[in-house]
């Protein structure tokens, strides 16, 4: 499933009820550069920033069985803060990166809040 806190819709299942159809197109097609939602660690992706209901949801998902990386998650795994650091770097200079979306949702079947909206096209 595919998840707007932006907008307050909830999509069930793949893109359905999707609030921004051009983001749905390129993660359909898989130019989005997050996750491929297909595959068994990615079940939900949500995209909406900080602020706007991210971490209830996250509440939510987590009462429901779901694991969700959420912004808090970054301090928590060695590594992590460095490497986003380094990617919003070069997200600022223009530069085209290569992220190991396998080594930051590890163990994860969500992911909701920042710094991974930053990297839709």
């Amino acid at each position: 499933a595919v998840v707007s806190t932006q907008s307050g819709h909830y999509g069930r299942g793949l893109l359905h009820n999707f609030a921004c159809p051009r983001v749905s197109s390129m993660i359909e097609k898989g130019d989005a550069g997050l996750p491929n939602p297909s595959q068994p660690n990615i079940r939900i992706i949500g995209v909406g920033y900080a602020r706007t209901g991210t971490y209830s949801l996250k509440v939510a998902l987590n009462f429901l069985g779901y694991k969700c990386y959420h912004f808090e998650d970054i301090f928590l795994h060695e590594g992590h803060s460095r490497y986003w650091a380094r990617l919003l770097e070069h997200l600022q200079k223009g530069e085209k990166v290569t992220i190991d979306w396998d080594y930051l949702f590890q163990g994860y079947d969500a992911v909701l809040d920042f710094p991974h909206v930053l990297f839709l096209d």
